[in-house]
């Protein structure tokens, strides 16, 4: 009986969470983006690629520039939350996030949205990422 009753709280909780049970179920797993997408300070740029191009080229910033770790990537809802930027700037902790916001403009032009809890590193990575960007958009 007690193992049924184990199971059945959590899958109550995250049922009556609200609207999106889903993001309910995110958040538990910490794989929940809602915290970086509602956060007000977030550096901007816009660049003439389109959005998947613009989003493989981030990927390889984070990865080869920042040398920091993917943690999240979903192509389809235009993100990627990378962590561990202690390389490229040693005053963050491993675990502070950084949030990748891809938004199509136009057909050849993307907007994104570089967002951290730590708008210091938020800051220095978009800057990093711009300069990297319009490198390869020449």
């Amino acid at each position: 009986m007690k193992p049924i009753i184990a199971i059945l709280i959590p899958l109550t909780v995250i049922i009556l969470q609200g609207c999106s049970p889903l993001e309910g179920t995110k958040k538990i797993l910490g794989t929940s983006t809602e915290a970086l997408e509602t956060y007000d300070i977030r550096f901007s740029g816009a660049f003439d690629m389109p959005a998947g191009e613009c989003f493989s080229k981030t990927e390889t910033f984070i990865k080869k520039e920042m040398q920091a770790r993917i943690f999240l990537k979903e192509r389809s809802q235009k993100h990627i939350v990378a962590l561990d930027f202690r390389k490229a700037f040693p005053n963050c902790l491993e675990m502070t996030e950084v949030g990748f916001f891809f938004y199509p403009e136009e057909p050849n032009k993307t907007k994104i949205d570089v967002v951290s809890l730590n708008s210091t590193l938020s800051s220095f990575v978009a800057g990093e990422l711009r300069e990297y960007l319009r490198k390869s958009e020449k």
